[in-house]
């Protein structure tokens, strides 16, 4: 018997999981600096915006494509960690942000996978 086969085997989480979202928060905020985003390879500048603060169960895996939040059906991609499983989303582009929408995490080249949540978009 090979050491090889002699150790156990630990079992890897699925690339494709998304934690679960335990908390949410959006605030609207002003920029006393303008903030730099890419929009289709367009540079932008927004001086403000709706960061929604998310908490999750896990971290949020890290790849190549980061998860993306959805307020509805929109996409957002830009976030930063702020804590322990706790990551600030930016809607930059938040007048397509409709109150009551259901927020939910997926992947965006896959919106049909959304993982969906019972929080609601409210500013």
């Amino acid at each position: 018997m090979s050491s090889e086969s002699a150790r156990p085997r630990i079992p890897t989480r699925n690339p494709l999981f998304l934690p679960m979202i335990i908390g949410v928060k959006a605030v609207r905020v002003r920029y006393e600096r303008p903030r730099v985003y890419y929009l289709h390879r367009q540079r932008r500048e927004a001086r403000e915006a709706v960061e929604i603060m998310v908490r999750t169960a896990d971290p949020l895996p890290i790849r190549s494509i980061s998860p993306a939040l959805f307020v509805g059906e929109v996409p957002l991609v830009e976030y930063e960690g702020a804590g322990p499983n706790v990551y600030r989303f930016f809607a930059f582009e938040f007048a397509k942000l409709r109150q009551g929408d259901p927020i939910s995490l997926g992947w965006p080249y896959s919106p049909e996978r959304k993982v969906r949540t019972n929080f609601r978009y409210q500013p």
